[in-house]
């Protein structure tokens, strides 16, 4: 656990000292989103309709972006090696470059949801439930990613790679979470989609930081 924290701890520093990153990352959160509406005509009831489908989708491609950061850098000055010749568990290893890389990159877009979603004409419940989708379905898509990047870690070009084996995974994280907005925005219940979005980050915490951290001992040998 000490080991873990300390990775954690060294993750966040490597991250801020990359800050410009995290900027192109929130900046093309931000843009992207702006573009639909602009395209849009900015008609209110057809933003309104885009307007969950719109943040998810470009939430998703931010993660995209992120997702090389991983362990590619590790892996090119050999940082990763040595952490993999330490005593730590690499699941852990996994876990806490996940966790670090959700909160570097997906929290700004949690936290950036509701104004994007303003913008859109979501209004009421919708703009609660909208960044409560993205905080429970973003940290599932990360550990996927997180399992992805292990597995193209030793490949000197495997962000293509990458982003194939992730995108059709998160799809039924994505349609889940937009249809839990929606149904929001019309008024209806929202438990049954949010439900299956926490079983899924369930799911993902209870099984992929182990497959990450055999996919990461496996590219190793």
């Amino acid at each position: 656990m000490r080991i873990g924290l300390a990775v954690l701890r060294n993750e966040f520093l490597i991250y801020f000292k990359k800050w410009v990153h995290i900027i192109i990352n929130i900046a093309f959160f931000i843009f992207s989103t702006s573009l639909f509406s602009l395209v849009a005509g900015l008609e209110q009831g057809l933003l309104a309709e885009w307007g969950a489908g719109v943040i998810w989708v470009v939430a998703l491609l931010s993660m995209l972006l992120a997702m090389p950061l991983l362990f590619q850098p590790d892996r090119e000055d050999g940082t990763l090696d040595l952490m993999l010749l330490s005593a730590m568990d690499p699941a852990w290893l996994a876990l806490a470059k996940a966790g670090a890389n959700w909160c570097v990159f997906g929290l700004p877009l949690v936290l950036l949801s509701p104004l994007l979603g303003a913008s859109y004409g979501l209004e009421g419940i919708a703009l609660v439930v909208l960044p409560a989708t993205l905080a429970l379905g973003t940290p599932a898509l990360i550990l996927l990613a997180t399992v992805a990047a292990a597995l193209t870690a030793g490949l000197r070009r495997g962000v293509g790679l990458l982003a194939l084996l992730v995108l059709p995974l998160a799809l039924p994280i994505l349609l889940f979470g937009v249809r839990a907005t929606e149904l929001a925005a019309d008024g209806f219940p929202t438990a049954a989609p949010l439900m299956m979005l926490g079983a899924f980050l369930l799911l993902a915490l209870g099984l992929l930081p182990w497959a990450a951290g055999a996919a990461l001992r496996a590219t190793a040998n």
